[in-house]
């Protein structure tokens, strides 16, 4: 089970690798002009393997290793989808909440469709993620709280924490992530038939 702890350590690697690619607003300070080249290339990718070709993908990997046995190719996955935001938004702590809505709204006030809110909590391996989660970003206007977005993605279908990864993201949407299960999931989600 990952500790809200090791939660925010995530966060902040993958933050700081994104800010590092970030070109400064003025570009007139040599330490902020961050990597146009790479953030294209990781915005071109739509396989892990071709994330996983790109540099930066191994400074992320290198970054997030240490202390964690992360796979490459889900730290590939991260890194193109963390190429598509444009925003890091800390004003919401969680992804879910800016995108969701409340069960008693009729509208369709929902930044994503319940339809695609199915679709993505069943979504499962590595390119299917890549392109789940870049819709969502591409959704999300390109602002995205950049520590949960990546601790979704690392988790969202590991074989111990995706459940509880998917349930949570899943109370959050429906506004209800004070009663989210604490631990992990008492059930799995699973297709609809």
């Amino acid at each position: 089970m990952m500790e809200a702890g090791e939660k925010r350590r995530l966060g902040v690697i993958a933050r700081d690798w994104w800010k590092d690619l970030q070109p400064s607003e003025k570009g007139d300070d040599r330490y902020s002009r961050g990597d146009r080249a790479a953030l294209a290339k990781l915005r071109r990718c739509s396989t892990w393997v071709e994330a996983a070709a790109e540099a930066q993908t191994l400074v992320l990997f290198g970054a997030l290793r240490k202390g964690h046995p992360y796979e490459l190719l889900r730290v590939a996955v991260l890194a193109s989808v963390l190429a598509h935001v444009r925003t890091d938004d800390t004003s919401t702590k969680n992804i879910a909440d800016g995108i969701g809505k409340h069960a008693c709204d009729k509208d369709a006030t929902a930044v994503l469709s319940e339809f695609r809110l199915r679709r993505l909590l069943t979504t499962k391996g590595d390119d299917d993620i890549l392109i789940a989660f870049r819709r969502l970003v591409a959704l999300m206007g390109n602002t995205a709280n950049i520590a949960d977005l990546a601790t979704n993605i690392l988790y969202w279908d590991h074989p111990e924490t995706g459940d509880s990864t998917r349930v949570k993201f899943a109370f959050h949407y429906w506004k209800a992530g004070d009663a989210a299960p604490a631990g992990g999931a008492s059930a799995t989600i699973s297709p609809t038939p």
